[in-house]
């Protein structure tokens, strides 16, 4: 009998194994910081309005399967919109609420843990293909890093947070693939084919999930890729992927179609005001210390190492000065909008490999990786790790506002009659998508001009405007926010000075329910909320 040979590589792959599932998990734990203001006893919320708009689509694809989604009429009412939002994420959901369903009581309670749970999971599909790449990427021992970084950079924490079934989500995963894929194919990895397949679905359904993002980076990518390896465009490889792409957008078009119907004129004069109530349109100062956290302090070095690398590399110099472009490129636009902040971060940790690749010795990177993550920890810190006693206030007062909230919404589902809505834009899609009634307002810029009738009924200082505003609009219910918030941000969308509260419809409304302006009758309310309801003509 032959002697028995054991393979000495097991325990290194199992403690791989071990390690990648630490790390995925890691990575949905720390997704999940936010879970006491997401699940509230028997409820759950989801973090921004645009989630709630959402959830309403996916409620209407679940009672309706196959349906494709094309005009909104729960949100500026009477008229409707024709929204940008796609089919892709909305089926991901609709996936998610399938799967739920067999374990929970009511096709409700799907709905809500799949659009709390969902963007986790898109989370963990981004890391599993970050633990692919790394695998071939300029110095394999930066796979720790990267997934590390991945894992609790602020920024890709957010964008797929428990409870923010937004189209980012998507987004995240897909871009990661796709540009992952771009500086496979100028690396010159192995399975060029595969990577070149790979980019043109992934640029493909990311296109189809909006046109905006993926729209601006593949058009740098191309501008990138024909600079530095031109050639390469009309290969056989990545021929076959441009068929896929273009595949991927006819399907899209014969699904969705295109929707962008140009903007009103009211709607073009009123985006500049109404973006400045938007916490994702807001610029971000180049010397922000968040520029700073969202990178894990290494931005300004970030740029150094990648042309240190590519000087070094020469020939195979590709994949840095793309990756150095392209960070260049989303630290310009992050400073413009918030938004691209998502991007910025997975950029970085794209760029991490080819950013190490010039440190090489382990005792540099493991200082590099532990000095990154104590800064990003000391910028978790204030929010998750020890609160200060202004965040826990904030996070009440949000838990507060939710409850209260619901409480409304609860009331007009106990009236008889049924109808519209008139409530702050950001309470709207909320409201619609616990009724099932249509609202004025609406966190689209598509839905501005209700969002701006809606203003105009708050600050009208004649009751009479006021009432007129409802009945063109076809209203049943109006719901009264507290006038310090709603006043300011109602007077930044119309361009308008702050009034004296007293003048106001909403200041009358919400400091004397139990006496509104004729046309109108108060139906209860709670500490933060009014409901009223228009009268109806006799």
């Amino acid at each position: 009998m032959g002697r028995v040979r054991w393979n000495t590589c097991l325990p290194v792959k199992t403690l791989r194994i071990v390690l990648l599932l630490l790390l995925l998990v890691g990575t949905a734990a720390i997704r999940c910081w936010d879970a006491g203001n997401v699940f509230i006893g028997d409820f759950v919320f989801f973090s921004d309005p645009d989630c709630y708009s959402r959830m309403t689509r996916v409620k209407e694809i679940v009672a309706h399967p196959g349906t494709v989604i094309g005009r909104h009429d729960f949100e500026n009412w009477p008229e409707g919109v024709e929204p940008h939002t796609t089919a892709p994420m909305d089926y991901v959901l609709a996936t998610g609420v399938a799967v739920f369903r067999p374990f929970v009581e009511t096709t409700a309670r799907a709905l809500d843990l799949a659009g709390a749970w969902v963007p986790v999971v898109l989370s963990l599909a981004a890391a599993g293909f970050l633990w692919r790449w790394t695998r071939d990427a300029a110095w394999n021992g930066s796979r720790w890093v990267v997934m590390a970084f991945f894992a609790i950079s602020p920024m890709l924490v957010h964008g797929n947070i428990l409870g923010r079934p937004d189209h980012q989500a998507l987004l995240i995963p897909l871009l990661t693939m796709a540009l992952g894929a771009e500086v496979a194919l100028l690396a010159g990895w192995e399975s060029r084919q595969r990577w070149a397949l790979l980019s043109g679905a992934a640029w493909g359904a990311a296109l189809w999930v909006s046109l905006y993002e993926p729209t601006i980076l593949f058009a740098a990518t191309l501008l990138l890729v024909a600079m530095l390896h031109p050639r390469s465009l009309i290969s056989r490889e990545r021929l076959a992927g441009w068929a896929i792409l273009a595949g991927v957008v006819v399907i899209a078009l014969l699904v969705d179609g295109w929707t962008s119907p140009v903007p009103s004129d009211e709607v073009r004069a009123a985006f500049p005001n109404w973006s400045q109530t938007i916490g994702e349109l807001r610029s971000v100062p180049l010397w922000s210390p968040m520029m700073l956290t969202w990178t894990a302090t290494t931005l300004p070095l970030a740029f150094l190492l990648l042309a240190l690398t590519a000087y070094r590399q020469r020939e195979k110099a590709r994949p840095a000065l793309y990756l150095l472009a392209m960070l260049a490129l989303l630290i310009g636009l992050t400073a413009w909008q918030l938004r691209w902040a998502y991007f910025l971060g997975l950029i970085f940790a794209l760029s991490l490999p080819w950013q190490l690749a010039i440190l090489r010795r382990r005792s540099v990177v493991a200082a590099f990786l532990a000095i990154g993550s104590v800064m990003i920890l000391v910028g978790w810190k204030q929010q998750w790790i020890a609160p200060s006693v202004e965040t826990q206030a904030q996070s009440l007062q949000r838990k507060q506002r939710n409850v209260s909230l619901r409480h409304i919404a609860h009331l007009i589902m106990q009236q008889e009659e049924q109808g519209a809505i008139i409530a702050p834009w950001w309470s709207s899609p909320a409201l619609v998508y616990w009724t099932g009634q249509p609202a004025v307002a609406g966190s689209s810029h598509q839905s501005l001009p209700g969002t701006l009738d809606v203003s105009r009924f708050y600050l009208a200082p004649d009751p009479q405007e006021a009432l007129a505003i409802a009945k063109k609009r076809q209203v049943t219910f109006i719901v009264a926010d507290d006038p310090e918030q709603q006043i300011p941000n109602a007077c930044t969308i119309l361009g308008r000075s702050l009034p004296e509260e007293s003048d106001t419809m909403i200041g009358r409304l919400y400091r004397r329910p139990n006496s509104p302006p004729p046309g109108f009758t108060y139906l209860g309310g709670n500490l933060l909320y009014r409901l009223f309801r228009v009268q109806p003509a006799e």
